[in-house]
């Protein structure tokens, strides 16, 4: 790893040659300096500025010349990984991520109220959550996964709720497991031999151990979703 600190030059010389008044008598200092009243800011009065031109020509000690022929010599640091913040879940032994930033919040199952009128198995109906009726959709039904008891809304589960421009939506899955902070570089391409169901919404794909797990693709998500209610 470079040293990147910068050295503690000896500027002794430097202060002798320069009077420092606004440390003194400006706004570093007790403010008694006449020209305040004037000027407002030292930055404004003419000694302040021959200091900083007198400064500026004062020449380059070898101990600064030695550290930036060092520093600029060096090759340069690995830049970090860029990461995203994923939330993983389970629905039917299948594992999804979807971004965080969608997610707001996990709920317990709870009765979901279907609504009238309504043919789509992926729309189990409305639950009171936090107060708030929010529409529940089964993630399995929507991926045309084998469904289980879980994902119909009739036992225990976790309901993820999510934001999406036209107002929230819970997802009736199986398990939450985690938030994850995930490099980029980790996201690999969608294979063409995979499942058509796993594919169906997702963008890339994740190996996280043994496990293939599906990025979704939030845009498309939420347009099944539009659809589904339509």
């Amino acid at each position: 790893m470079i040293d990147r600190q910068q050295p503690q030059t000896n500027t002794s010389h430097v202060d002798s040659a320069v009077d420092d008044c606004w440390t003194r008598i400006g706004v570093q200092g007790d403010r008694s300096c006449p020209e305040l009243a004037r000027h407002t800011h030292c930055r404004n009065c003419q000694r302040y500025s021959a200091a900083g031109r007198k400064l500026l020509d004062e020449p380059v000690s070898p101990a600064d010349c030695d550290f930036w022929t060092h520093y600029y010599a060096q090759p340069p640091e690995l830049a970090q990984p860029e990461l995203q913040s994923f939330t993983l879940f389970q629905v039917c032994n299948e594992r999804f991520a979807i971004a965080t930033l969608c997610c707001a919040r996990v709920a317990n199952m709870r009765p979901v109220h279907r609504l009238p009128h309504r043919s789509s198995s992926a729309i189990l109906g409305i639950a009171n959550i936090h107060g708030e009726l929010i529409v529940c959709v089964s993630f399995a039904a929507l991926l045309s996964l084998q469904t289980s008891n879980t994902t119909t809304g009739t036992s225990e589960g976790k309901l993820l709720l999510t934001r999406w421009r036209d107002g929230p939506v819970a997802f009736v899955v199986d398990v939450v497991e985690s938030v994850q902070k995930i490099a980029t570089s980790q996201l690999q391409s969608l294979p063409a031999t995979i499942a058509q169901t796993k594919t169906r919404f997702t963008k890339a794909m994740l190996a996280l151990g043994d496990t293939s797990i599906g990025v979704l693709d939030e845009s498309l998500l939420e347009a099944a979703v539009r659809h589904n209610l339509a």
